[in-house]
């Protein structure tokens, strides 16, 4: 027997099978329906033999067919094929289960083209750490936000120095450390507080000198290096402060440097340790 003749009887035998099955089930009159992947099957055996395929599930030849036609390839995509040339089938797909790129973040590669840092402080931005919100009266207070990560490489004195109040220095990231979202005690934030909102940030390591940058509810800037003459940490008070949101950023004098610690917040006056 012939490779044709062999590839023949495979789509008499498939569809043969289809029908055998259709009658067992009861139908008087059944219908064989191929599903996508069977047509594939049968269709690249036919092709392999250099044969036709017809709906039937069966293969045959052309007599007038002398080579037949090269398969398709991913460069050169099959089109429409002239009369007596059998084309290669293409596999079957499904609708609605198009495969969808992984998320970043997970195991798999996704090439993409990231933009460019941004080179200047944006209070709106995502928070490195994360959104805090506060009710005035919170508790604990003083009410402690640990870090591990501070500093940046954008230069706080170029960024403000014309426009904030304090004493600008450092390095800090693009994106705040922190946004805290402050509120009256019963979630409000229209107007302002008569009790003092500080903020301000303690390292860990006795010595590492950290600068502080916010930027307030009506989009103003603060800066503060250190505190108190005798103390390498920040902190900026608020004697009347608006309710709304804080962007936080903790620098350091060093870009690139992390120095970990804690950033607090309070109403009861507390203060850094020297």
């Amino acid at each position: 027997m012939t490779a044709a003749q062999r590839y023949r009887w495979l789509g008499l035998l498939a569809a043969g099978a289809l029908v055998a099955s259709a009658c067992s089930s009861g139908s008087t009159a059944p219908t064989v329906v191929l599903t996508p992947e069977q047509v594939f099957t049968l269709q690249t055996a036919c092709f392999d033999a250099g044969l036709f395929y017809d709906t039937s599930g069966r293969c045959y030849s052309d007599a007038a067919l002398t080579t037949p036609a090269a398969a398709p390839t991913a460069s050169q995509p099959s089109t429409t094929a002239a009369p007596g040339t059998p084309t290669k089938p293409s596999a079957p797909t499904t609708a609605g289960n198009t495969p969808t790129p992984p998320a970043q973040g997970s195991n798999s590669t996704v090439a993409t083209t990231q933009p460019p840092a941004s080179q200047t402080l944006e209070p709106t931005a995502s928070p490195f750490y994360g959104d805090v919100f506060l009710a005035s009266g919170f508790a604990p207070d003083p009410y402690d936000l640990p870090m591990i990560d501070t500093g940046g490489s954008i230069d706080v004195l170029a960024e403000l120095s014309t426009t904030a109040v304090g004493q600008c220095a450092g390095f800090a990231g693009s994106a705040p450390d922190y946004i805290v979202t402050f509120s009256d005690a019963n979630g409000g934030y229209n107007g302002t507080s008569s009790i003092p909102f500080d903020i301000f940030f303690q390292a860990d390591n006795l010595g590492d000198d950290t600068t502080l940058v916010v930027s307030d509810p009506q989009s103003d800037w603060y800066c503060n290096d250190d505190w108190d003459p005798g103390s390498t940490n920040p902190l900026i008070s608020f004697p009347n402060p608006y309710y709304g949101s804080y962007s936080i950023w903790v620098g350091t004098y060093t870009p690139g440097i992390s120095i970990p610690g804690t950033l607090w917040l309070t109403e009861s006056g507390y203060i850094p340790a020297n």
